[in-house]
């Protein structure tokens, strides 16, 4: 197959530079009539001290909902309605502040954001409104049956410590939080010199100035970016066979469906490897031409739906299988995917295969850089990792059969009793 065009994801348009106070500011032209705009803060939850379980993610509702110096909650409230997405999330290096909107309220947008983001007001009535609004998220998520299965299977894979840290904290630290703690908190990190703003879509040509009316005076501050340590290796086979009884098919029991995951541990991001893994999951159970796909879902009927996905981070990499297949039948669901993944282990895929696979995961990646959130993505990772599109997609494009076999050598268990995660979600298992 020829290789795809460079020119397909070049970054036309893009820029970036730096305020004074330190602020990263990156933009890209698109010709489009709306905006995704990104405030991206390196304080999380990983910055959290001891008692302060769950403050980043408190924060994180507190600042959008609370008011600040120059706006009431009122006003808030009102000046995000008018976009068309307005959100906050927090994560365990960073807490974000994504929103979607018309290109003609971006000066509102840009009004609104530094002033939410690094001068809040904290106002008591609506601290402990959100207080409760957090408990509740934390108990909903926790009432779950499938809660402490995930955790379980989590702490497998990538063991204790940051990689496995509750970002939604502890209900006794949210409980006792005030709006002095969550100030406190937020000081230590929420300054320009440690957040970088994303730009993408119909930006005016005066932006730079926008952009330094609104942010420009804001002093600089502490905070740094957390650095993770590389998650520890798997040293053994960690086999979770759990039950299920709210999978069960009351009309059909011998219809019942249990949910399988099969964890791998990967390469991360930056590796080297990281393009070549993509494409094996991809390969392995990417689509409706996958070979998971056409042996468990279409030729045995085990599965209406199965897939394979890589997730890289900087601090280590997941290959996950994951399903709901025939409970009755789980065990010839597993043996068909465990010699799926001999073949690509012990077979060199062949070249037609790999052809048409490969054209349907470079359409990915260029429907990706046709949307603004796609090209914040991209330049998210160049910030980051210095990984820029034309990078991206060379790398891909430079993958080969046999790198594909090796990878799958290297990286697949040899067989059912190898270095990775097994769960399985029953009906049909009794409680012991």
């Amino acid at each position: 197959m020829a290789n795809l065009p460079i020119a397909l994801m070049a970054n036309g348009g893009y820029r970036e530079f730096k305020l004074d106070n330190g602020l990263i500011v990156a933009l890209q032209e698109t010709p489009t009539q709306t905006i995704y705009g990104g405030l991206r803060v390196n304080h999380g939850a990983l910055h959290e001290h001891p008692g302060e379980e769950g403050f980043a993610h408190f924060l994180e509702h507190a600042l959008i909902t609370g008011g600040t110096e120059r706006y009431t909650p009122d006003e808030i409230s009102e000046l995000r309605g008018r976009f068309g997405q307005n959100n906050a999330f927090t994560f365990l290096n960073m807490t974000t502040f994504p929103s979607d909107l018309l290109a003609t309220d971006v000066e509102d947008y840009l009004a609104m954001l530094p002033e939410i983001v690094f001068r809040p007001r904290f106002e008591p009535g609506k601290v402990d409104e959100e207080r409760q609004r957090v408990l509740r998220e934390i108990g909903d998520e926790k009432s779950s049956k499938a809660f402490q299965v995930e955790r379980q299977y989590s702490l497998a894979l990538l063991g204790e410590g940051p990689h496995n840290y509750y970002v939604k904290g502890k209900e006794e630290s949210i409980q006792t939080a005030t709006p002095e703690t969550l100030r406190a908190f937020h000081s230590r990190g929420y300054h320009p010199n440690n957040s970088s703003l994303i730009l993408v879509g119909g930006i005016p040509k005066n932006i730079d100035a926008i952009v330094q009316q609104h942010f420009g005076k804001i002093p600089t501050g502490g905070g740094s970016r957390y650095v993770f340590p590389q998650a520890p290796p798997l040293e053994q086979l960690a086999a979770f066979h759990i039950p299920a009884s709210e999978l069960m098919n009351e009309e059909k029991p011998e219809e019942s469906s249990a949910e399988l995951r099969i964890g791998i541990r990967g390469p991360p991001l930056t590796h080297e490897d990281s393009y070549v893994v993509a494409m094996l999951a991809w390969i392995l159970g990417g689509g409706g031409g996958s070979r998971l796909f056409k042996r468990v879902s279409q030729q045995e009927g085990l599965a209406y739906s199965i897939q394979c996905s890589y997730g890289g981070t900087e601090y280590g990499g997941v290959l996950e299988i994951r399903g709901r297949i025939l409970a009755r039948g789980s065990q010839n669901a597993v043996d068909g995917i465990f010699e799926e993944i001999q073949r690509l282990r012990t077979e060199q895929i062949d070249q037609e295969e790999f052809n048409k696979l490969k054209r349907v995961s470079m359409y990915w990646i260029a429907k990706a850089e046709e949307t603004n959130e796609g090209h914040a993505v991209a330049i998210q990772k160049k910030l980051d990792y210095g990984i820029t599109p034309e990078m991206h997609l060379a790398r891909a494009n430079a993958v080969t059969p046999r790198n594909i076999q090796e990878a799958a050598h290297k990286y697949l268990p040899a067989d059912k009793n190898g270095k990775f995660v097994f769960l399985l979600r029953d009906p049909f298992k009794k409680l012991e």
